[in-house]
């Protein structure tokens, strides 16, 4: 997937379904952003939608590759089913002024199973699949550091550690590869440890609300995790300068979510 993820990084920063078909109901949508000391840097928009088998998809674009489209998919419990990434062909002016990008669909689509991560790929009209034993927790990223949105790729994580009550988890991580021409395989990475620490009052999705904290132990900065009472990963920053990191922003609310958290 080297390929792939350098033309992801070109243009700064799956092919599965995305909800083809279903009706669906906008339940809740926000921004991605980059925090620092200087303020926000917005990085991408998402919209999470309850489709009408009662799953939920979360599909975000980024702010400056309109081309581009990732999907969380969740399940009717809000527990995380799948993850994709598609680069769609470009047209008119903005094929014109990035002419690297692909002119066929391109991307990633994992499906998280009971006891395996499979995974499927596109890349210049060649497809090529690859799974692996894997027990849930666990994230799957890109090759050579590209990362999805964090807030949402751990979502899914500190879901699973919810539903079970569990206070501390080992989290896997999976790495997307392409060590051999058409073919995709997944490998383990550094895994993480997520350790619930305790309910706060913080300022998250622009309100004050009681949120849970989580802290990544496996790290020497000590990431830190703030999850609102539905689960969702409001914000990660480091330990030490909690001005810097990422968070959702510019939240709206239609619909309750009230998804069933354990602890």
């Amino acid at each position: 997937m080297v390929r792939f993820v350098l033309l992801l990084l070109a243009l700064t920063s799956g092919l599965g379904q995305i909800g083809a078909g279903q009706d669906r109901k906008l339940m809740a949508e926000g921004d991605y952003v980059a925090q620092s000391e200087n303020g926000n840097k917005p990085i991408a928009h998402w919209r999470l939608s309850q489709l009408s088998n009662a799953e939920y998809e979360v599909t975000e674009s980024f702010v400056n590759n309109p081309v581009v489209t990732q999907v969380f998919r969740f399940d009717a419990q809000f527990l995380p089913i799948g993850y994709s990434i598609r680069i769609d062909p470009a047209t008119g002016p903005y094929a014109r002024s990035h002419p690297s990008l692909p002119t066929t669909p391109t991307g990633f689509s994992c499906v998280y199973k009971g006891d395996e991560l499979a995974c499927d790929s596109e890349y210049e009209g060649k497809k090529s699949k690859g799974s692996v034993r894997a027990k849930q927790p666990y994230i799957v990223v890109l090759d050579e550091g590209w990362y999805a949105d964090f807030t949402w790729l751990l979502t899914g994580a500190v879901r699973q550690m919810e539903h079970t009550g569990t206070r501390e988890t080992t989290i896997s991580v999976y790495v997307i590869k392409d060590t051999k021409p058409d073919e995709i395989t997944l490998e383990p990475d550094k895994p993480m440890t997520l350790v619930f620490v305790g309910e706060e009052k913080a300022n998250v999705m622009g309100k004050l609300q009681t949120v849970r904290r989580y802290e990544e132990r496996a790290s020497s900065d000590h990431p830190v995790l703030l999850v609102t009472m539905d689960g969702i990963v409001a914000s990660l920053s480091g330990k030490a300068n909690s001005a810097a990191g990422f968070a959702i922003s510019n939240y709206h609310e239609y619909k309750p979510l009230g998804f069933p958290a354990g602890h």
